[in-house]
């Protein structure tokens, strides 16, 4: 009898089940390890960074505030407080709607060559915007001035006043053009002598 293979006992329930908990543990508890993270170098390498070596979009921001500002401070030069409200205002002189789409179509024929695809379609979308800034806001401005003048004979008023957009004249659009190209030869001048 002892040289044969006496039969194992059959596993208990309790067998069965402390013999599963080891697979189940290792599927419930595994976690995931997060991937690395590649910070850049050094801010050159920054994606926002971008942005700032975008000399189309830099030459069209600084013409825009700039214009503003200048609206802003003028009343100094004739003794009185800068009009601060002016920042945000329609109209004047010179036209910032024109003077950003300008310098932004002006560097970027500067940019990429003035025979370019992009700056055709530059040019094409700035004179659809000094068109619409020209006629556009004029045709606006004169119903408004006529809607109000007839509420005013009716002895009624707005429910809400709209906001005001005045109309430019061709100086105004002139100035805007001019100021616009001048921002975009300064800021590509500035960029070419940095080197970026």
């Amino acid at each position: 009898m002892s040289g044969r293979n006496t039969p194992r006992a059959p596993a208990t329930t309790a067998t069965r089940k402390t013999a599963a908990i080891p697979s189940v543990a290792r599927s419930e508890c595994f976690v995931a390890v997060p991937r690395r993270i590649d910070y850049p170098a050094s801010m050159s390498d920054h994606p926002a960074w971008n942005l700032l070596l975008n000399r189309p979009l830099v030459a069209a921001l600084a013409a825009l505030f700039s214009s503003q500002l200048f609206k802003t401070l003028k009343p100094i030069a004739k003794g009185k407080p800068p009009r601060l409200g002016a920042i945000a205002d329609y109209g004047g002189w010179p036209s910032s709607h024109t003077a950003f789409i300008v310098a932004c179509a002006t560097a970027v024929g500067i940019a990429e060559g003035f025979g370019s695809s992009l700056f055709a379609l530059a040019f094409t979308v700035g004179c659809i915007l000094v068109y619409d800034i020209l006629k556009m806001r004029k045709v606006v401005s004169l119903d408004d001035h006529e809607v109000d003048r007839l509420l005013e004979r009716s002895s009624l008023a707005r429910a809400e006043k709209p906001p005001q957009f005045k109309a430019h004249s061709p100086k105004e659009i002139l100035g805007g053009l001019l100021w616009g190209c001048a921002w975009a030869l300064i800021v590509c001048a500035l960029y070419s002598a940095w080197g970026s």
